[in-house]
């Protein structure tokens, strides 16, 4: 390669430059370019992010290929150059439509969770990674099994729950405990929902069909199947997710929280190696992979009965107050910068989740946050609650508009509701009081629900 090489480095730079000179014309029809997608075969999984909003793509100098396979590939992200915009925001607008569309129409779901964390010894010299893997089943309506491994693939814990009935099983094999907890009378979401441990991605797909906002990420070979990828990327917090989606079926192929972006299970430089004696445990990303949809789930797999022999203890789960809803509304304010977040819903976990990292590492926590973990105890589903209450207590007339609204601001409003059998809404305020207000007195631009 030694006296050739200058040659096709200028070869190559007069190629790129010719490239550069070719007027950017309007782009080919959809039928072409997914022609072209699949020429570029498994190239797709090495070329770089596609942003929506982005018509840019950097091109790396490529060395040690053949000319005319260079050639080729210039060729092709010319014509990328000219197109990604539009191939990724056809191929999401589709795709994930279609994949939020199964995912909420699913008979029976299965899939597995594995948890990565990142443990260190007290000195922090030597981290390590663990994981946790987790078989979870689900079927409608909101009935769901969860079997916890260990590092030797023994079952160390089983979680049956059903929404519709109201109860969780939880069983510890090895020692034959079992807790029997009554979870109250279930929301229209806790019938519908694929359970707390696949709802973040329901949520994720369910706001990307409302705002739109992703990458697209290309697409490569996943257990043996075509796959197109995309990173949502959450408007407040900025974390990420990548979903990966079967580019035949539009099935949920493999789902990342964070994305690779921040963490990559492949190249994590402490991936290989040996553990030591565990001080801190810190998790870093989920991985959803193994997903199938409406397979034949025998009902037996979530039977609430207690295997012969167990010790069961029995738990009941009050339903949150509006006192319970208040203090969290606030608490979750004080973790958000003193500003209500955007959302009373799932992105309502994400202060409660960063707290939970910084306690895991061992950094000093502030009087607010302390609070958080205090009440955790003290409260089932605590990160839950504001959203438990809208749905269970609220239901169709709860109103939430607390977006960019300032912790003590006493003008504004943060949200409302109708309590049964009343006729006049509670209306909560920016300082966290709340006021009696007749329907007339709501808010013109929502009205009442």
């Amino acid at each position: 390669m030694g006296s050739d090489e200058p040659a096709r480095s200028e070869l190559l730079d007069t190629a790129f430059s010719t490239l550069r000179e070719v007027p950017i014309p309007s782009g080919p029809s959809p039928q072409v370019l997914s022609t072209i997608v699949e020429a570029g075969g498994d190239f797709g999984s090495d070329l770089p992010t596609i942003t929506r909003r982005s018509t840019s793509v950097t091109l790396e100098r490529i060395s040690g290929i053949a000319v005319g396979a260079v050639l080729l590939i210039g060729a092709w992200l010319a014509i990328s150059y000219v197109v990604t915009d539009r191939h990724g925001s056809a191929v999401a607008s589709t795709a994930l439509a279609e994949a939020y569309k199964q995912v909420r129409q699913a008979k029976t779901l299965t899939w597995t969770d594995v948890f990565y964390h990142d443990v260190s010894t007290k000195d922090g010299k030597t981290t390590w990674v663990e994981t946790i893997i987790t078989r979870c089943m689900y079927k409608a309506p909101g009935r769901t099994r969860k079997v916890m491994l260990d590092d030797r693939g023994q079952v160390q814990e089983i979680t049956i729950e059903d929404r519709a009935r109201g109860m969780r099983l939880e069983l510890l094999p090895k020692e034959e405990k079992a807790t029997l907890t009554h979870l109250g009378k279930p929301s229209e979401r806790d019938l519908r929902c694929l359970t707390d441990a696949f709802s973040p991605v329901e949520d994720a797909l369910r706001k990307q069909t409302d705002d739109g906002s992703e990458a697209f990420l290309g697409k490569k070979r996943i257990d043996r199947r075509t796959a197109y990828g995309f990173r949502l990327t959450a408007t407040v917090t900025r974390t990420t997710m990548d979903l990966w989606v079967d580019a035949e079926t539009k099935h949920l192929i493999l789902c990342q929280s964070p994305g690779r972006d921040v963490y990559d299970p492949e190249t994590h430089p402490a991936r290989h190696n040996r553990p030591g004696e565990e001080w801190t445990r810190t998790t870093r990303a989920r991985v959803q992979r193994d997903i199938v949809f409406d397979r034949e789930l025998d009902d037996s797999l979530f039977s609430l009965d207690v295997p012969h022999g167990y010790s069961v203890n029995t738990v009941r789960v009050p339903e949150p107050t509006e006192k319970d809803m208040i203090e969290w509304l606030g608490i979750q304010a004080q973790c958000n910068g003193n500003v209500f977040l955007d959302d009373e819903g799932p992105i309502a976990n994400e202060p409660l989740r960063r707290i939970g990292s910084k306690s895991d590492q061992g950094k000093k926590l502030s009087a607010a946050e302390r609070m958080v973990l205090e009440r955790s105890r003290q409260l089932d589903r605590h990160h839950h609650a504001v959203r438990r209450f809208a749905e269970v207590t609220a239901g169709k007339t709860w109103h939430y508009q607390g977006k960019g609204v300032e912790l003590g601001d006493e003008d504004a409003i943060v949200c409302w509701y109708r309590p049964k059998g009343s006729k006049t809404y509670r209306v909560v305020h920016g300082d966290l009081s709340v006021k009696d207000v007749p329907p007339q007195e709501l808010p013109a631009m929502a009205g009442p629900h």
